[in-house]
């Protein structure tokens, strides 16, 4: 009899523990993966996003990842999860029975408490957020320029780590080409990025994050580190006891495992991941693997570890179902990739090595590509990186400066 595997989440450890499935079962299993978004979110590439760049580049169809597989792809919003009865409920009213179960939930946004972030700060944890901001911030530089205000605005990023550095890096820059194209003085739109710790990336050690810094201050961010914020207002950010003006504040700050572990039952610790053994299985359910975000190991967190979680997970359902020895999850090293602004980036390898400036982007830019391809076919692999250069204009101005351009191109 055909086992009923179900998937719930289509990050990066949902997207390949379902594809290992139908890698190793291929017709003799039924694989459903169920996800709120009919999309995989390429969260590297979210920052870009922000900066006007074509969505394509971050985002990919669960269609077209699965067109020549039997995984069955649900968009559906899985309200409750019975572990004693492995069955599960979605907001549609459907009802997932199954076999074995991989959750692969993802993580959400960490507001440590702080009264008023959750009210008036922007995020980029989705496409439709990172659009929603992109869209904020040509409304602030609109403003601008109708009322003639000759004031500087800031846009105030929180958070030292990688998301907040490459959205940071990234911004400086775009920020200053929209002031010029709504006819407002670049520096009448400064970037700040505010860090509680004693350095930005605390991944890396202060010497190494140095070289990041001074690519951050060439750029034009204002970075403030051993700055703890305390408030936020509708006008304003109150760090270190003191209110920095802005009506732009980017939280990039922490995250914890998504909420609903803990409302399933989960034994999760303080930032909600759950406890699994050492084959991703959790406490619970032996039949009920947790890969992602979710899991209490210490590679949680970012994309390649997620992968591998992901079809490990796949692997040891499969060895379950055909009665063979489980396959003990083992963390692998890989890079940290720091992207900071266009066509720069620092790569820290496991052996130590390290790469900076356009050298760095092109490392970067062959690990995505290696990524998309496990994804999509070489040919449509290439064309969303190729999109990743692609504009997509927003307001009236940028539209009109870009015809602008193409006439004076031809």
């Amino acid at each position: 009899m055909k086992p009923k595997i179900l998937v719930i989440g289509a990050g990066f450890a949902g997207v390949f523990a379902a594809k290992k499935l139908y890698e190793l079962f291929m017709d003799d299993a039924d694989i459903t993966l169920v996800s709120p978004s009919p999309h995989f979110e390429f969260h590297a590439s979210l920052y870009r996003v922000v900066s006007d760049r074509s969505p394509l580049q971050a985002c990919f169809s669960l269609e077209q990842i699965f067109k020549k597989t039997n995984v069955q792809i649900v968009t559906d919003y899985i309200l409750n999860f019975d572990n004693k009865n492995n069955v599960a409920n979605g907001e549609s009213g459907a009802i997932y029975h199954f076999d074995y179960a991989v959750l692969t939930l993802g993580s959400e946004n960490s507001f440590f408490g702080i009264k008023g972030v959750s009210n008036y700060s922007h995020s980029m944890r989705t496409i439709d957020e990172a659009l929603r901001l992109s869209r904020h911030i040509h409304d602030v530089l609109q403003e601008k320029a109708d009322t003639n205000d000759k004031s500087t605005t800031e846009i105030i990023i929180v958070g030292g780590g990688p998301t907040g550095v490459e959205l940071s890096g990234e911004l400086a820059v775009h920020a200053a080409n929209l002031a010029t194209i709504h006819g407002l003085d670049k520096q009448s739109i400064q970037i700040k990025l505010v860090e509680a710790l004693d350095h930005i990336l605390n991944i890396l050690a202060p010497q190494e994050s140095k070289a990041i810094q001074d690519r951050l201050k060439l750029l034009g961010v204002n970075i403030e580190q051993r700055s703890a914020v305390t408030e936020e207002l509708q006008t304003g950010l109150i760090v270190n006891s003191q209110v920095e003006k802005t009506t732009t504040v980017i939280w990039t700050a922490g995250v914890k495992a998504s909420s609903k572990y803990q409302k399933w039952n989960f034994a999760t610790n303080k930032i909600g991941r759950v406890s699994v053994n050492q084959y991703l299985q959790s406490k619970e359910n032996s039949s009920v693997y947790i890969a992602g975000d979710g899991a209490d190991l210490p590679d949680s967190g970012t994309a390649w570890p997620a992968i591998d979680q992901g079809e490990t997970a796949a692997i040891n359902i499969y060895n379950d179902f055909d009665k063979q020895k489980l396959l003990q999850y083992k963390p692998k090293k890989y890079p940290i990739i720091i992207p900071v602004g266009p066509d720069w980036a620092y790569i820290k390898f496991p052996n130590g090595l390290k790469v900076t400036g356009q050298i760095g982007w092109y490392f970067r830019q062959a690990y995505i590509l290696k990524f998309f391809n496990r994804l999509l076919p070489l040919s449509e692999a290439l064309a969303a990186l190729k999109s990743g250069g692609e504009i997509c204009s927003i307001c009236k101005q940028c539209n009109d400066y870009d015809e602008q351009l193409a006439t004076n191109k031809a």
